[in-house]
């Protein structure tokens, strides 16, 4: 059960993510973009793929830009893999690349003419946020199975760029199909600014694919993985091993144990 977890200069995640696939029972694979362009390695060798959170090519031009430019030729080979049915997330800057490279949202244009189909931009506060932050689930996905659709769940998130943006057609496309895997929830609707850290539109923190196998999510549950890395951790009654990020890596080893 080997996972790519695919990085570049800038990238300061893997360490945690690959913590985090290892404590499941999965196998990383630290992979470098240019190991993967040089044929070195191969995505069809793996049963799924993580690009982890950080500040890829230090956010030059726009973040997650730079990296989607280097996998762009080879995403033939990621969209094979997500059609094959193996899971890929993308977690924060990993949102970002999914974005760019028009993985996510998974709209019916994209299936004409690949491309962009939204933007994850600037914060609306326009400083870099980083705070934990609410979270309810929307659908449940193979990442999700352990959690509750309506769950409200606390991760942390730290961006400068999570605002996302798309057009009302494609919103209301992603709405219809269920692609909304997350959403920003504070005491009002739509949730104000802190709780939605960035002015995302519609509240949205994570989308899925239409089949289900791919997530892209801003804030990290790489870093609530243990229950010790809650921030409300002191006020915690019961001690739990676990925290409100295991699921995400849980979910992806059950799926993958059940295909093999």
């Amino acid at each position: 059960m080997d996972i790519c977890v695919l990085v570049m200069e800038g990238t300061n995640n893997e360490a945690e993510t690959s913590h985090s696939l290892a404590a499941v029972g999965l196998t990383p694979h630290i992979v470098i973009i240019r190991e993967l362009i040089a044929g070195k390695y191969s995505l069809h060798q793996f049963n799924g793929l993580v690009i982890p959170g950080g500040f890829s090519a230090g956010d030059y031009v726009r973040s997650g830009a730079i990296f989607a430019a280097y996998l762009r030729p080879l995403l033939p080979d990621l969209r094979s893999l997500i059609a094959d049915g193996w899971p890929v997330l993308g977690i924060c800057n990993g949102f970002q690349i999914l974005v760019e490279l028009g993985v996510l949202p998974d709209c019916k244009e994209n299936d004409e003419t690949p491309g962009p189909t939204a933007i994850l931009t600037r914060n609306s506060s326009a400083r870099f946020e980083c705070r934990a932050v609410s979270l309810r689930c929307e659908q449940i996905n193979l990442f999700t199975r352990g959690l509750k659709r309506g769950e409200i769940i606390e991760l942390p998130a730290a961006h400068a760029e999570g605002r996302f943006v798309t057009s009302t057609k494609i919103l209301e496309e992603i709405t219809t199909t269920g692609q909304v895997a997350f959403r920003y929830v504070g005491p009002s609707i739509p949730a104000e600014y802190p709780y939605n850290p960035n002015g995302s539109l519609d509240d949205i923190a994570g989308l899925v694919n239409r089949q289900g196998n791919v997530l892209g999510i801003m804030p990290h549950p790489e870093r609530a993985f243990y229950w010790y890395q809650q921030a409300s951790w002191p006020r915690q009654q019961e001690v739990h091993h676990y925290g409100p990020g295991y699921p995400f890596f849980a979910g992806m080893a059950a799926y993958i144990k059940e295909r093999e």
